[in-house]
């Protein structure tokens, strides 16, 4: 999902896709979200992060990160530590 970092309209599909995900899963009994990020990560993308994270926290459904194992997602799980603090943020 490297679109997920870049000021496009894919971007903001992905965004709206994971917010509508976050709502299913709740609605369905879903106890956390797992999503697969990779790209490089940019201003854009945290604000996206911070939005979704939000609508976790109102529907009380944790986010999982995985497979960011790879020496070239590495970056992802450093860059969003230092930039977001939330407790829906589980990596």
């Amino acid at each position: 999902m490297p679109e997920f970092f870049k000021n496009n309209k894919m971007g903001n599909r992905i965004e709206k896709t994971l917010k509508k995900e976050i709502k299913l899963a709740k609605k369905y009994g879903f106890t956390c979200l797992v999503v697969h990020l990779e790209g490089e990560p940019t201003e854009i993308g945290l604000i996206r992060f911070n939005r979704i994270l939000k609508v976790c926290e109102k529907y009380n459904t944790p986010l999982a990160i995985e497979n960011l194992c790879s020496d070239n997602n590495l970056h992802i799980v450093e860059n969003l530590f230092k930039n977001i603090n939330n407790k829906y943020e589980v990596i």
